[in-house]
């Protein structure tokens, strides 16, 4: 009788162990599935990542391309790739390429299988400002690569008035425009005084046919109204035989022609 008991126990020890020898063996088996899969990418990503495997062959160029050019570009890049198509490093290429003066802004995707897609956005200047630097549509001045800009105003003053003297320059071009003439420089000085040079439309950039002129900053805008509005009714028919304009006077202001003689015209 107490056998029989025994080997009953025991059968009941070993139903109760079983499950926790099952649960051992599948911890088991998927520890050893998760380290043959981490091993197997594991070599996959190094094969991906191999210099010599998956080679960009192609580079697409989008946008501005009128100073930026594509074998330019191309050589600036292969010699900073530094990598294939999963491993280049997309912010280096980005800062070779912010190192042509020209631009401005980059962007740059992967094109499988084989292609570098550059998106190009040029400086655009409006304005050339002082000396050396050009003033852009985004309001930046920058260093650009520029010998000649006929059509492009120049400007100059305080850095800290650029806004100000950009923005009397828009709003008095038109104006001189519907008299015949190109308004080509505008400075404001640290006395508060505007020097403008003025140019008769379709006569060239000849010495012959520029005029200047000066004005008080504070009421400047009324001042070349009046100046304009006398041009148009006397002076419009001879505006290369004028010399300087000053419109500094509280009721009009002086003219000095070519001829060297000076005269004095009045508003009133």
């Amino acid at each position: 009788m107490s056998s029989a008991i025994i080997k009953a126990e025991e059968a009941s020890v070993m139903e109760k162990s079983s499950p926790r020898l099952s649960i051992s063996y599948k911890g088991l088996t998927w520890l050893t599935a998760a380290i043959i899969l981490f091993l197997s990418a594991s070599l996959l990503i190094d094969k991906l990542y191999q210099p010599s495997d998956f080679q960009i062959k192609r580079l697409a160029l989008t946008g501005d391309k009128l100073h930026v050019k594509h074998a330019q570009i191309r050589e600036a890049i292969v010699s900073n790739l530094g990598g294939n198509y999963f491993s280049a490093d997309v912010e280096a290429i980005v800062e070779v390429m912010q190192q042509f003066p020209w631009v401005d802004e980059v962007s740059v995707r992967r094109q499988w299988p084989d292609t570098l897609m550059l998106h190009v956005t040029e400086h655009k200047p409006m304005a050339r400002w002082g000396q050396n630097l050009w003033l852009t549509t985004k309001g930046e001045l920058v260093e650009l690569p520029i010998k000649k800009a006929k059509l492009l105003p120049n400007l100059s003053g305080s850095k800290e008035q650029l806004d100000l003297i950009y923005g009397q320059y828009k709003a008095w071009a038109p104006a001189f425009a519907q008299q015949g003439l190109r308004l080509t420089s505008v400075d404001l000085s640290q006395q508060h005084l505007w020097t403008l040079n003025v140019d008769v439309i379709g006569q060239g950039q000849q010495s012959s046919d520029a005029f200047e002129m000066v004005l008080l900053e504070r009421n400047s805008s009324a001042q070349l109204k009046q100046f304009l509005t006398i041009v148009r009714q006397n002076l419009i028919d001879h505006p290369g035989l004028i010399e300087r304009v000053d419109l500094r006077y509280s009721s009009g202001f002086s003219i000095k022609w070519r001829s060297q003689n000076a005269h004095a015209s009045n508003s009133d």
